[in-house]
């Protein structure tokens, strides 16, 4: 603009110095006209340049009031469509989309740059006058979306399969992890829930009080066995409703019972397998946690054994993210501060939103294998009294209902499983001696401490009805329990990646060492490639692959700046 005024003033001033000009200033008659003529000039030329001026000033806000808003659009991180496309439909709307020159996107993992520059020209309404017959209008824009509110949930595989190095290696690079991320928050922005899963995922008693208050009863105590088993229907809505919800629900605890263990008549060994329990003992989640020490801690404490059930490992990942949980966040997350029993204040609004503006949630997705076949008891073994009794000397006996189409002695009722006497047939349980304490009737959970379902179903049930296909041990078996197949459980899986996703959850997935199928599955699930890692090689060579992923997402989440 100052170069614009500059050339207007040296037109005048070369207007003074025209022949023509001196000849007339000669004239002593013509210096009033003169002068007049000059001032009329100055006010023609000065009037056209106001005029100029004020149009250009207007299209040029016009100009960068819309580049403004268009790179604002673009650089919004909750938007998923690509930002130069934004940017691009943005100014054509405004009539202005050949005025783009050049458009620069800079994305990190927690924020967004776009820069824009906008120039066209606009014709002078006094082009003679001055010498323009255009202005040349230029405008350059740049926003910066940055999130500066952080929530992580890292689910790790620990099967069965990651004993030894493998697990070794997922320690020292989940604590890396922890240490890089939360090392570097001085404002205490970010969070992580730890979710260790296998079988299945121990909640640990304050919040698995939260969806089932009442467990089962057993001889031996089991407080530290905190799973529940999931409805078909949990896996296909975004939040897992609990007893703090709107509409309160309770889910059956994971029964402490061997369901895969198929070696029957082992007399000796009847009892479960503790490798084959699906609910483990340990390593309960840690729910919202910005104590890098304690989350350590447990991180040291895991323990790999079991099946593997990734669709469960997901499902608490995304509902520790889902801001329906937040009621569960103000009850358990007080009685494992170390504010003297208070919530702290930076986590006092967790989960947020998902539509919050300037909050970040990721999902990181790590397992060495794929889901296996899934196993629980079906309705009506979980809890109650059993058919099963227990005498003194510790025989077990059954009643059986009376059936019209099947031969036992007529006093038969109660069919002897074990001891001396096994395979009889008795009118009442049986104990050995008349004096005596009458046996125990033993409930559904105190059986499946003491048994294996498969011990049951052959001993009990089909060695007391030989050749009765209702009574043989694989028709037992399955009534007995249910099994979902590892397809059903990668759709279920599948289908939480998705409602993740559509929420702008980021989903970070981690295939170490992991199968084929593990593999697909992982990226299928992950928010694009450049989100998955798959880790393969030798021990040495998967742990510093491991290592390097871990490091890679830490070091995205570093790129944190902590303001707007």
């Amino acid at each position: 603009m100052k170069k614009t005024t500059f050339r207007i003033l040296q037109r005048l001033l070369r207007l003074g110095s025209h022949p023509a000009s001196r000849r007339f200033a000669e004239d002593t008659e013509g210096t009033l006209m003169l002068l007049t003529l000059y001032l009329f000039l100055i006010m023609v030329f000065m009037g056209g340049l106001a005029i100029d001026l004020m149009r250009y000033e207007g299209q040029r806000v016009q100009v960068q009031n819309t580049l403004d808003r268009c790179t604002l659009m673009a650089a919004n991180l909750k938007q998923r469509l690509d930002p130069t496309s934004v940017v691009h439909d943005c100014i054509d709307n405004a009539n202005l989309d050949n005025a783009l020159t050049s458009i620069n996107v800079t994305q990190g993992f927690n924020d967004r740059s776009v820069e824009a520059v906008a120039q066209t020209e606009m014709d002078a309404l006094f082009p003679s006058a001055v010498g323009l017959d255009s202005f040349n209008l230029v405008a350059r824009s740049t926003a910066v979306h940055k999130l500066t509110k952080t929530e992580i949930s890292l689910a790790l595989d620990i099967s069965g399969s990651m004993w030894g190095a493998r697990l070794d290696a997922l320690k020292q690079s989940a604590k890396d992890f922890v240490s890089a991320v939360l090392n570097n928050d001085t404002e205490k922005n970010i969070s992580i829930s730890l979710i260790p899963y296998a079988g299945q995922v121990n909640l640990g008693p304050d919040l698995r009080a939260l969806y089932q208050p009442t467990p089962p009863t057993y001889d031996s105590p089991r407080e530290k066995f905190d799973c529940i088993d999931l409805p078909d229907s949990a896996y296909a809505q975004l939040s897992l409703p609990n007893l703090l919800s709107a509409s309160p629900t309770t889910y059956p605890m994971t029964a402490f019972t061997d369901t895969f263990n198929t070696y029957i008549k082992n007399f000796n060994n009847p009892w479960p397998v503790q490798l084959d329990i699906r609910c483990k003992p340990w390593a309960p989640v840690i729910l919202g946690s910005q104590n890098a020490d304690a989350l350590k801690d447990a991180i040291n404490g895991l323990i790999a054994e079991g099946t593997t059930s990734i669709h469960l490992g997901m499902r608490y990942a995304l509902t520790f993210l889902d801001p329906a949980s937040l009621p569960l966040f103000k009850a358990v997350v007080p009685k494992n501060s170390e504010n003297a029993g208070l919530m702290p204040e930076s986590l006092a609004a967790r989960p947020y939103g998902f539509d919050d503006a300037e909050s970040l949630k990721v999902i990181i997705l790590m397992t060495d294998g794929e889901n296996y076949e899934f196993q629980a008891l079906n309705d009506g073994y979980q809890s109650g009294l059993s058919p099963i009794y227990q005498n003194i000397d510790g025989d077990y006996s059954i009643f059986h209902e009376p059936r019209a189409h099947v031969k036992r002695p007529s006093n038969g009722t109660h069919f002897i499983a074990t001891g001396h006497r096994a395979g009889d047939w008795t009118s009442a349980p049986y104990q050995r001696k008349d004096t005596d304490p009458p046996p125990l009737q033993l409930t559904w959970p105190q059986v499946w401490e003491r048994l294996r379902v498969s011990y049951v179903a052959r001993l009990f049930y089909e060695d007391a009805f030989p050749g009765d296909a209702e009574m043989s041990y694989t028709a037992l078996r399955d009534r007995f329990r249910k099994v979902e197949g590892a397809a059903s459980m990668n759709a279920k899986m599948q289908s939480l990646c998705a409602m993740a996703k559509q929420e702008r959850v980021v989903v970070y997935s981690i295939a170490f060492l992991a199968p084929k199928v593990g593999q697909e599955q992982l990226q299928a699930c992950a928010s694009s490639a450049s989100h998955y890692f798959e880790v393969n090689g030798s021990n040495s060579a998967a742990a510093a692959g491991l290592s390097q992923a871990f490091n890679t997402i830490a070091g995205n989440i570093n790129q944190l700046q902590l303001t707007e």
